[in-house]
Parts: structure tokens; C-alpha cells; sequence
């Protein structure tokens, strides 16, 4: 928990390098896949040439494994958890007058679902659903900070009873030229 913290309040920036969204989820699977044994099942689509984002690849994970943990939580029963990897447009994003290119990662669950009062404060310091000793309530907050500080956004999609959706959106970056 101190080191969410201290990486939530971290003013300095993690060096970002270019992530192959395609190698990153191909070979970085397998730590998620340990997170969601027994009767959860853990599917990744990753559309072809989707290119790569700017970013410290822990950041990326620690992003992808506070989403995947949340996914596993709220299927106590069992259930599938996808990542989807897709090119996007910007959108919702007033100060854009023209469209941006941005690599969407979806973490899809067929869990309970979240009510529209808790979407509200999923990504606010400390606001956990989980019974006490069961989370900090700094996962999604996380989530949330290193998301910004790499110039994307995030999107909650969440009806009780028919599963969640988070999409992250990150700026797709071109490979640097390497001399």
C-alpha cells in the first residue's frame, strides 16, 4: 500500500519508452494469468499492426493487473475476464477539434456489474468496496493517475448484472527511429 501511495504522489516521471502493444500483451500474459486461475478464464485480442504507445512498461502492467485484479474480484463464481487491444479515434475529449489516433485496452468481465452510485467514485483515493483487509481502495486510482500522466483517458462501461468494461486510451505512437 506505501508504494501505491508513493507512486500515486510521485511528481517525477517514470521514463516512458515505445511499447509494442502487440509483443507487451503476447508475452506479458502470463503474469495475468496467474492472477485469474481456477474458474476464471483469461482471453487477449490484439488487433494486427496495432503499433505501440509511449509509456514505462511497469506502468502498463501495473495498469493491466489493477484492472484484471478488479475483474477477478467481482466474479467470485467463476467467469471470463478479455483484454481487447483495438486502434481508436479520440473522442469525449473537447479540447481535441480533430481526430487522434489512440490504441483502446479493454478489460472485459462478465461479473455482477458496478451500480452507478459507486462508478462515481471508482477512481477517488481510497474508496473501496471491498470488505475491510480485502483493498486499499488506491488500485483504480492508480489506474486512473498513470493513465493521465501518459496523456490518455480511461471509460467505465457498467450495468449491475451484465459485466464491466474499462477501456484505456492511449495516444499510438509511431517507433522511434533507431540509429
Amino acid at each position: 500500500m506505501v508504494r501505491q501511495l508513493l507512486d500515486l504522489a510521485r511528481s517525477e516521471e517514470t521514463k516512458a519508452e515505445y511499447v509494442d502493444i502487440h509483443d507487451f500483451l503476447s508475452h506479458g500474459t502470463k503474469i495475468l494469468s496467474t492472477m485469474v486461475q481456477g474458474e476464471i478464464g483469461l482471453k487477449v485480442v490484439v488487433e494486427p499492426d496495432i503499433g505501440g504507445v509511449m509509456i514505462a512498461p511497469g506502468q502498463l502492467t501495473q495498469v493491466l493487473m489493477n484492472l484484471v485484479i478488479n475483474a477477478r474480484d467481482a466474479m467470485p463464481n467463476g467467469g471470463t475476464i478479455k483484454i481487447v487491444a483495438t486502434n481508436a479515434a479520440a473522442r469525449h475529449r473537447p479540447v481535441l477539434t480533430h481526430l487522434h489516433p489512440e490504441i483502446a485496452i479493454s478489460v472485459i468481465d462478465d461479473g455482477g456489474g458496478i451500480p452507478a452510485e459507486v462508478q462515481a467514485h471508482l477512481f477517488e483515493p481510497f474508496f473501496t468496496t471491498k470488505a475491510q483487509q480485502g483493498g486499499s481502495g488506491l488500485g483504480l486510482a492508480t489506474v486512473y493517475s498513470i493513465v493521465r500522466k501518459n496523456g490518455g483517458h480511461i471509460e467505465v462501461q457498467s450495468n449491475v448484472g451484465s459485466g464491466t468494461r474499462f477501456d484505456v486510451f492511449l495516444p499510438r505512437r509511431q517507433r522511434p527511429e533507431t540509429t
